[in-house]
């Protein structure tokens, strides 16, 4: 190993979780939703994706209708989703002043 590579210790930030970092993300949700999923569009795509590559977990299976719920207040607006399945999701960014407000960095 040389000297320049940094090795995590049990307290290194290089641990930390995705949760621990999504704890630090502030949301100011708006009461409309900024994501719309074409659910006849999802119930046709085998592999269902879009529940997959959220880091913030925004797109959940119901099981019983085998719909796409979308929890659009914990939106990180990466984009992953919109450019993932442009065929069933349609994604903008929140109104002015909503939406996800980023601490620390």
């Amino acid at each position: 190993m040389s000297d320049d590579q940094v090795v995590p210790t049990e307290n290194s930030p290089l641990k930390e979780t995705i949760e621990d970092k999504l704890f630090l993300v502030k949301y100011k949700p708006d009461k409309d939703s900024h994501i719309e999923v074409d659910q006849e569009k999802f119930k046709a795509d085998t592999l269902k994706a879009v529940l997959f590559i959220c880091p913030a977990k925004v797109y959940e299976l119901n099981e019983e209708t085998g719909e796409c719920m979308v929890a659009f207040e914990n939106c990180l607006e990466c984009g992953t989703c919109y450019v993932s399945c442009p065929e069933y999701v349609v994604w903008k960014y929140p109104r002015g002043g909503f939406g996800v407000q980023y601490r620390f960095g």
